[in-house]
């Protein structure tokens, strides 16, 4: 018997025997379901991080999960393109962006004729703040994710809550049953939602915004943690391929914060700042911990759900690129944050009644002028509008005045069906003329046209990967892969969203009642399992559109 039937067996035998107790109110009569499930996703987290900046790092942060839970040394998303919306929906539904319809953070709606935003909704109001910042709601994921599960199994009696600076980050690991999505407005340096969950903010979350904590952190300068030297596996601290902060000379440390908002005192967006700083972590801990102190999560013998995410980690990372000290600094910081978060499930749920994971929603490539300077001739730094102007032109070659293609979105190809039928024409042909002028291109790698992708097949490795990530309706007519290390911008900082390790390899350390600890694993596994590891211990139905079965973390 393979684990998958087992784990899957296990979760079913929970379902039967545990639900009446659940919603009549009768007390557990196991102490190894949690009671609560913390899930941390950290934004742009590469595996290697935990590696490379570990020796800074303290005994109650990442060690603690690494000592008390299981590693996985060996996590990958295993679609493309790797992002932050499609990340976080994978990890809480298990489904594959080609199920779970959340394909990009933006994707191209044939109806409207425009690209939309994974979770803008404007049937819904902003709450606690004016204007369309909280029109926000997870109504265009199409799968349940493991608190909506959750949610229905004990007829509504759990809670879930979700955090983040991102909106996208909040909402839809939550999915569409939860109590509430909260997340950061840079206009006014709150933190919102939206009316898809109540008319109003509950009083934990005012009590947090009433503390005026962002001109705090505003007013700090950002200075190195640690002793200079000790920053070994980081590139010197002023080199060419960062971004500096406006008013800066150069990328370097120490960054006078106070001084650069200052200088956008009149902004609109003057809190932004505070995310590309490590302090946009202390706000998201701090919302979570007040979350936990005022909520009642965790209180009673039915689990709860807090997902967190915490998003400084990829605006530093983008600004200024994986191989920066802004970046390993970071890190060095947010293992004091996950110590202080650790230490409040301490006080208030108790360790050994909660689950708490850690992950990440993408990883990230290191700067293609970077990897240029060192001999890596394949790492372009792609223009988006120049290649759609060119993708066009050799459309219109073959076929004539267009416009043929309505949208060019992170190497997804949207042709106008419309005037490929007025024409005349297959639209298989279309894609295919699109594809073959797109591999005589010296930073693509591959292109596959939605035709091709739709049929039945047996491929593995990218080919896989990019069905994974095509969904029939929102995605393009044709996907593309780049060289390794080709990005589209980012001549300084870094970004991501190919099919490659430095894109795909992420951490995965999970501890909690009942799982195995200390226990280190290399083998490889998928993003995809987790909603379905979840399940297990949680003794629920995995997500609707979860494929993949649950991974060994649980004791003999």
């Amino acid at each position: 018997m393979n684990n998958s039937f087992f784990y899957r067996l296990r979760s079913l035998f929970g379902i039967l025997v545990l639900t009446a107790g659940w919603l009549v109110g009768e007390p557990k009569d196991e102490v190894n379901r949690p009671r609560l499930v913390v899930g941390i996703v950290v934004d742009q987290m590469r595996y290697d991080y935990l590696t490379r900046f570990g020796v800074a790092f303290g005994d109650e942060g990442f060690r603690r999960l690494q000592r008390e839970g299981t590693s996985f040394h060996a996590m990958h998303y295993n679609y493309v393109p790797t992002g932050t919306g499609p990340g976080h929906a994978a990890i809480w539904t298990g489904a594959y962006p080609a199920v779970s319809g959340i394909g990009n953070n933006d994707f191209y709606d044939r109806r409207l004729g425009k690209l939309v935003y994974c979770v803008e909704d404007g049937s819904v109001t902003s709450v606690g703040v004016e204007g369309k910042e909280g029109q926000r709601s997870p109504h265009r994921m199409l799968v349940s994710t493991v608190s909506d599960e959750l949610k229905l199994l004990t007829n509504q009696r759990s809670l879930s809550v979700g955090v983040s600076l991102k909106d996208r980050s909040a909402v839809l690991p939550v999915g569409h049953l939860a109590d509430g999505a909260y997340w950061f407005d840079y206009h006014s340096g709150r933190f919102i939602s939206s009316s898809f969950y109540g008319d109003t903010l509950p009083s934990w979350v005012e009590n947090y915004n009433e503390k005026s904590r962002p001109e705090e952190l505003l007013a700090q300068p950002w200075a190195l943690r640690d002793a200079p030297e000790t920053y070994v596996n980081s590139r010197p601290d002023d080199n060419a391929f960062e971004h500096a902060f406006a008013g800066e000379s150069a990328p370097v440390f120490p960054h006078n914060i106070p001084a650069v908002a200052a200088q956008n005192a009149g902004s609109k967006g003057r809190f932004t700042l505070l995310s590309i700083t490590p302090w946009g972590n202390t706000l998201v801990r701090e919302m979570a911990e007040a979350a936990l102190r005022e909520t009642e999560l965790g209180r009673d013998d039915v689990p709860d759900v807090l997902a967190i995410s915490f998003s400084a980690t990829d605006y530093v990372g983008h600004r200024f690129g994986p191989a920066s000290r802004e970046v390993e600094d970071t890190y060095r910081r947010f293992d004091d944050e996950l110590s202080k978060l650790f230490a409040t499930i301490e006080e208030t749920v108790g360790w050994e009644n909660t689950l708490v994971f850690l992950t990440a929603d993408h990883a990230v490539s290191y700067n293609s002028a970077y990897l240029r300077s060192l001999g890596m001739g394949s790492a372009f730094s792609l223009n988006a509008k120049s290649l759609r102007t060119d993708i066009e032109s050799a459309v219109e070659s073959r076929y004539g005045a267009g416009p043929w293609v309505v949208e060019f979105y992170k190497g997804q190809v949207f042709l106008d069906r419309t005037r490929v039928r007025e024409a005349g024409l297959e639209l298989a042909q279309v894609q295919e003329t699109v594809r073959d002028y797109l591999l005589e291109l010296d930073a693509v790698a591959d292109a596959v046209t939605a035709t091709d992708l739709s049929r039945a097949g047996a491929e593995d490795g990218f080919r896989s990967m990019m069905r994974q990530g095509s969904h029939p309706t929102r995605s393009g007519d044709v996907m593309t892969r780049f060289t390794a290390g080709t990005v589209f911008g980012f001549d300084k900082g870094a970004s991501h969203g190919e099919a490659y390790t430095y894109d795909t390899h992420v951490p995965l350390l999970i501890a909690g009642p009942g799982l195995q600890a200390g226990v280190n694993h290399y083998e490889r596994v998928v993003i995809t399992q987790i909603a379905s590891t979840l399940a297990a211990a949680l003794e629920i139905a995995a997500p609707s559109g979860a494929f993949e079965g649950p991974l060994p973390i649980f004791e003999p």
